[in-house]
């Protein structure tokens, strides 16, 4: 019986892959990393190597570069990135040798510019022009490549962005007609433990592009913000009380702290109640029967006179490891045992700060996790 190695970062991939592998004969063995990939492979020597390249902490280059050197083994990359595909061919030549190129120095004029600026029309942002010549000409080749710069981080941005929403798309449209097939096909049973996860699949996807129509809003400057005289400490208490059910069923104590004379403030409460309910429900996925959150309301002072409302959700969780803190509110950053977008925490971000206030987390890990949202105080009424 031949066997395959299936590599990926989503267990309902790698469990689909792998029913349906074994139902056709095969024996599989599966990764979610680069580093288990590769020990993987070293103790079994598989003969097929199924590899998403989208991978955390050794990405899937790395681990098709390391197989390489250590054997022919077949490979089938999986990946949503057109890029990553010129980087597979770089794999052969790098086998072949290293490439060197040699351009010859060239005097700056304004051809030159010209010259560049055609190739930015049609698409080459990577397009610059040597700093040389009279100082005016330096200064417009300056100018020139600040302009390119920015215009080549915009693509890449959005190269990025588009490569994730395909990524994140990935799992429920390929669990979703994968588990259905299997269904038709007779490798899974009709009852309802298999048809559930189908349906929540479809949630999550509807979620998923939920979150992607605010996202845009919001960077198109195009989400209306209706913006009322609200409470800030009925709006955490009411927020909070919505999820009492939830906690006390997953035995979490759930509390409100809320402080004396908190001031009304200009705000869109729905948004602002987006904003919470996310922190809320990211904080009960991560506490364990147990534990407790808390949900504070309260004034930061400043020059004698109220600044800023904070709302604070304190968990007693697991906590998040320091080198993924800072990126928390990055698109599409999430735990592996998410089950959300990875834009929740964007888009609470976003919508903070059109409100003119501000996100920040701290954590320890094994101690707990606390986000505190902070927005204007002044002029408040």
């Amino acid at each position: 019986m031949k066997t395959i190695l299936v590599v990926d970062d989503e267990p309902k991939i790698i469990q689909l892959a792998r029913d349906f592998l074994e139902h056709a004969g095969f024996a599989v063995q599966t990764a979610r990393d680069g580093r288990a990939a590769l020990a993987a492979y070293r103790a079994e020597r598989p003969d097929r190597v199924v590899l998403d390249l989208g991978l955390p902490h050794v990405d899937g280059l790395d681990v098709a570069r390391a197989l390489r050197r250590d054997s022919d083994v077949p490979i089938i990359m999986l990946t949503a990135r057109a890029e990553e595909t010129d980087e597979l061919v770089g794999l052969e030549l790098i086998r072949a040798g290293d490439l060197t190129l040699d351009m010859p120095r060239m005097r700056l004029t304004i051809g030159d510019v010209m010259e560049a600026a055609g190739r930015v029309a049609e698409g080459d942002y990577g397009a610059r022009v040597a700093e040389r010549g009279p100082p005016e000409v330096r200064v417009l080749a300056r100018s020139f490549n600040a302009m390119t710069a920015r215009l080549q981080q915009s693509d890449d941005e959005r190269r990025a962005f588009l490569a994730d929403v395909v990524h994140e798309l990935r799992t429920p449209l390929t669990v979703i007609p994968g588990s259905l097939e299997g269904l038709i096909d007779g490798v899974y049973p009709r009852d309802d433990a298999h048809l559930l996860p189908i349906l929540d699949e479809t949630r999550l996807l509807a979620r998923l592009i939920d979150d992607l129509r605010t996202l845009s809003l919001m960077e198109a400057g195009a989400l209306p913000l209706h913006r009322q005289p609200t409470d800030p400490g009925t709006l955490a208490a009411e927020t909070a009380a919505s999820f009492r059910p939830q906690a006390d069923a997953a035995g979490i104590v759930l509390s409100t702290v809320i402080g004396n004379d908190v001031p009304v403030i200009d705000v869109d409460p729905s948004r602002i109640r987006q904003v919470l309910e996310n922190l809320i429900a990211n904080a009960l996925a991560h506490t364990p029967r147990g534990g407790a959150i808390e949900v504070a309301c309260g004034v930061e002072p400043g020059g004698g006179a109220p600044r800023r409302v904070s709302i604070a959700v304190r968990d007693t969780g697991a906590g998040i490891a320091p080198e993924d803190l800072p990126h928390i509110f990055d698109r599409f950053f999430k735990s592996p045992d998410s089950r959300g977008s990875g834009l929740g925490l964007a888009i609470a971000r976003d919508l903070v700060a059109a409100h003119g206030g501000e996100i920040t987390a701290r954590s320890e890990v094994g101690r707990g996790t606390t986000v505190v949202v902070a927005l204007p105080a002044e002029g408040s009424g």
